[in-house]
């Protein structure tokens, strides 16, 4: 029998969002520890908002019922007014042709053209490093990582002017981060902050013109994902993507591209730093496979240490720590009625900490992706990337990525933290260190 309203924090709505806004990982981390595999949340008056704690339940609205979802209307019009109607935030068959005709740009052979130039710029940024100097390594990768979308995504010619789109780019971070940190002020109020956010967009839309005009001067595939994306027609109408359209997926994955990737290379030097004894397997497989050399993406396969180690820091610290949907009809999750338009939090943070599935579910073991037990774990109680039809486009990429940069910086370099400060998870649009991550090099 269906029932009407799942368990959930007790308080009303201050109370709850005076717990959420001093500490939203814990405020649902106690809150599907208390109440259970759907609990009810009570964010304000009128609202309808949940968070799911269960494999089955993740897969129900992520994949078998996929298509009685959307995201969120809040989702929408905070990531949209950024970055469009591209594939992170598209609907139906909108973003299933979208998707089709993106998906090229991610082909196993695209992804590795790309890698000779992910560790040339890696190893450019390790001759910034001095040991005797402590820096952010959270900034320095954010900083690698958009120099190398941007030479992915725009080919060369664009690499210099980073700096401008990283500025952005962090604008646009903020801003989205904003609905996790405070109610969110009406667009049309002119504060400074807004001013600054709809500067932005008109920047990123000036650069994105000078791209795509740059490359229709010249009308040929340069190797990159912008060509990829311009050349790319339906198979069945023959059409390529609008202006607005592949404005809009160069934005999203520029925009999902660097800064998923900085934050799961900060946190995986974090807990090196904490874990010797791991750090010097890793340095050890590193040095037998590669013996010296640049790594490659032929090499990534005999890194098993270093592929566990990405693993369970992406089980720990989920880059994307959050999502969420929206039922676009009344549905039913684990015996309890959800009403159209409610607002359904699915999150890897949880999901990848609960003892039901985890041992040591707070702890870093990296051994625990050893051959076979991730496949024996309950399908979509690890997730770090999504699933269904929405799963990262990027993964692969991303993967690889991490990876190669990874193997370059480690092969060669040993760092320890530069603070005696607690280094915290701060939750926003990615997972990110609080305060950043300031490191000292001690070995490079």
């Amino acid at each position: 029998m269906t029932q009407l309203t799942p368990p959930g924090p007790a308080g009303n709505f201050y109370q709850q969002l005076q717990e959420l806004r001093a500490d939203f990982l814990a405020y649902l981390m106690n809150a599907a520890e208390a109440h259970g595999d759907l609990v009810r949340l009570n964010p304000g008056p009128g609202t309808y908002l949940y968070l799911v704690n269960h494999p089955d339940l993740v897969r129900q609205i992520l994949v078998t019922h996929a298509n009685q979802y959307h995201k969120s209307a809040m989702t929408q019009k905070m990531v949209g007014r950024f970055l469009g109607n591209g594939l992170i935030v598209n609907e139906e068959e909108s973003h299933k042709k979208q998707r089709k005709l993106a998906q090229p740009a991610f082909h196993k052979q695209r992804v590795d053209a790309y890698a000779q130039s992910m560790v040339d710029l890696t190893e450019q940024e390790m001759q910034t490093w001095h040991p005797d100097k402590p820096f952010d390594f959270e900034a320095r990768m954010n900083a690698l990582t958009m120099k190398i979308v941007a030479r992915t995504l725009f080919g060369t010619g664009v690499v210099g002017g980073t700096r401008k789109v990283g500025e952005i780019m962090e604008v646009f971070a903020d801003a989205i981060s904003g609905q996790f940190r405070a109610l969110p002020l009406p667009q049309w109020l002119p504060i400074p902050r807004h001013q600054r956010q709809r500067a932005a967009v008109a920047q990123m839309d000036t650069l994105i013109d000078q791209m795509v005009a740059d490359w229709h001067t010249k009308g040929q595939d340069n190797g990159d994902l912008m060509s990829m994306l311009l050349l790319a027609r339906d198979e069945e109408t023959g059409e390529g993507m609008t202006r607005k359209q592949l404005r809009d997926e160069l934005v999203s994955i520029y925009f999902a591209g660097h800064e998923t990737v900085a934050k799961l290379l900060s946190w995986v030097v974090f807990l090196l730093t904490q874990h010797t004894a791991v750090a010097e397997k890793v340095r050890a497989e590193l040095a037998q496979v590669l013996d010296g050399r640049p790594p490659t993406p032929t090499d990534l396969p005999q890194l098993t240490k270093l592929d566990q180690v990405v693993k369970e820091t992406l089980r720990l610290y989920p880059s994307a720590w959050v999502f969420d949907r929206s039922p676009v009809v009344d549905v039913e999750l684990a015996g309890y009625h959800v009403p159209a338009g409610a607002t359904i939090y699915v999150s890897p943070y949880v999901s990848h900490r609960d003892k039901r599935f985890y041992d040591r579910p707070n702890e870093f073991v990296p051994d625990r992706f050893a051959a076979g037990w991730e496949q024996a774990l309950p399908k979509y109680a690890y997730y770090p990337f999504g699933g269904g039809p929405r799963i990262c486009i990027g993964q692969s990429f991303a993967e690889m990525e991490a990876k190669l940069i990874l193997a370059t910086i480690l092969s060669k370099t040993e760092f320890k933290l530069a603070t005696t400060d607690p280094i915290l998870p701060e939750p926003g649009a990615t997972l990110r260190p609080k305060n950043g991550l300031p490191l000292n090099m001690v070995r490079g």
